[in-house]
């Protein structure tokens, strides 16, 4: 069927002719306007039955059925008698009565309504109008804006202040700002305070963020004052992180909760790029830590790097070079000493890495009694030096720095390359987290004494 409207011509009216009397037998021929080509109407507001074209006229000179015009369809409309002549002028560019695409009277509906002031440009991200707007212009509505040569321009809400008479309206912009052409602004047709865009009762709020990209600004409509343990928070973030610290400041309504920072997983910083510039990030407000835990990070904690995607075992020094976003354990152990009848102590071992130094000790040849060596332990000195030769067998941990990993004795049969009189080096192990940037770690290994085993150092990504 067709969409249709009533005809402003021909519904309810006598036609006369000159003299007065009914045009009984006469003709209405309907075109398109502007043409001679014919143009079909219909008999009600259903569309689904056409007049006769032309439509006959009755004795009463009137038609027998209603006239339904199609719509967004202008009509020629020429009245003859009934041998043909034409009687008044011919009607062109006729529409259906409230035809939304051609009546002039009704407006096409739109989704950006023009704000009746006059706005003054500020600058590339604001403007101003006059009086108290702030209820119209509130922050995370949308706004076009006409600048030079007409140009539309568009942008979101950050902020909206009014002092002194004066209503200020800063934004982010999708693009291109505004300039000194601005003439005319427009608001979107939902606004942020108490929207109509539906939502789900019980999901977390979705929200499209402002600020830059190490200092995210977001504002929630809600009767909420304060950050509650376990409240969630999805954001659509502009731009990617570019340092480990970057803060996340929530507005609840009215009230601006503060600039918190955002770690993931169990209070870790972040890495460069952890947040994705342009996609759907997830918040959880972690009382605890006192931070916005950012549930999808770009990069995990521990990821997969090296060829075995397990880990790198070095019987010698050599450097590594860690790129950025990666987290690592590090296993370092010192070399073995040998025995009483091949003496020696073992070196230290070590790895160095964004300042920090991870040491663990070698190994110290026994002190002998009889014909049987004693077995001593590895490095009693947390210091990272040689230890004493009293020590128990393995030894202890050496250098860790804040925060601390741990360290346990190795095997001593091992450790003394399967000679039972001598002892292991001390092992140490220590996590490190991902950073932003791209280091290089230095490996030093230790060799055995005398027929001790050398030292191992493993890195596990």
């Amino acid at each position: 069927m067709t969409t249709v409207y009533l005809s402003p011509i021909g519904n309810g009216v006598a036609f006369l002719l000159a003299n007065g009397t009914p045009n009984n037998g006469g003709f209405i021929n309907t075109y398109q306007a502007g043409t001679s080509t014919p143009c079909p109407t219909y008999t009600t507001s259903a569309g689904s039955i056409q007049n006769a074209n032309p439509i006959v006229l009755g004795v009463d000179g009137k038609v027998a059925n209603e006239i339904w015009l199609t719509a967004g369809q202008a009509y020629k409309f020429i009245i003859t008698d009934s041998a043909g002549n034409p009687i008044g002028p011919t009607l062109d560019n006729l529409y259906g009565i409230n035809d939304p695409v051609l009546d002039p009277a009704i407006p096409t509906p739109s989704e950006w309504i023009l704000y009746g002031g006059t706005p003054s440009y500020l600058s590339g991200t604001s403007f101003s109008v006059t009086g108290n707007q702030v209820a119209i212009f509130n922050p995370m509505r949308r706004i076009q804006a006409s600048i030079s040569t007409g140009t539309l321009v568009y942008g979101t809400i950050s902020t909206s202040v009014y002092a002194g008479g004066i209503t200020t309206v800063t934004m982010t912009m999708d693009g291109a700002s505004l300039d000194s052409g601005l003439t005319a602004v427009y608001y979107g047709i939902l606004s942020a305070l108490h929207s109509s865009y539906p939502v789900v009762v019980g999901e977390a709020p979705f929200v499209i963020s402002t600020g830059t990209a190490d200092a995210i600004l977001a504002t929630i409509v809600t009767t909420a004052t304060t950050l509650t343990n376990g409240f969630q928070l999805e954001l659509q973030v502009i731009y990617p992180n570019a340092t480990t610290t970057p803060t996340l400041d929530l507005i609840l309504g009215s009230t601006d909760t503060g600039a918190f920072p955002i770690v993931k997983y169990n209070n870790l910083p972040l890495v460069a790029g952890d947040i994705t510039g342009g996609c759907l990030c997830q918040f959880r407000w972690a009382t605890a830590y006192n931070a916005w835990i950012l549930i999808n990070p770009a990069f995990g904690p521990i990821y997969p790097w090296s060829v075995t995607g397990q880990a790198l075992v070095y019987h010698s020094g050599t450097t590594l070079t860690v790129p950025p976003g990666f987290g690592f354990k590090v296993t370092v152990q010192g070399g073995g000493s040998g025995s009483s009848q091949v003496p020696g102590n073992g070196a230290l071992s070590s790895i160095s890495f964004n300042s920090v130094t991870v040491i663990a000790a070698g190994g110290v040849t026994g002190a002998g009694y009889g014909s049987q060596a004693v077995a001593s332990g590895g490095d009693l000195n947390i210091s990272g030096g040689i230890g004493s030769t009293t020590g128990s067998s393995g030894g202890l941990m050496g250098q860790l720095p804040t925060p601390t990993g741990y360290g346990f004795g190795g095997s001593m049969n091992a450790g003394a390359n399967f000679q039972s009189q001598g002892s292991s080096g001390a092992t140490a192990v220590k996590y490190f987290t991902a950073i932003s940037t791209s280091q290089v770690m230095t490996i030093v290994v230790g060799g055995g004494g005398g027929n001790g085993g050398q030292g191992i150092v493993i890195v596990e990504f």
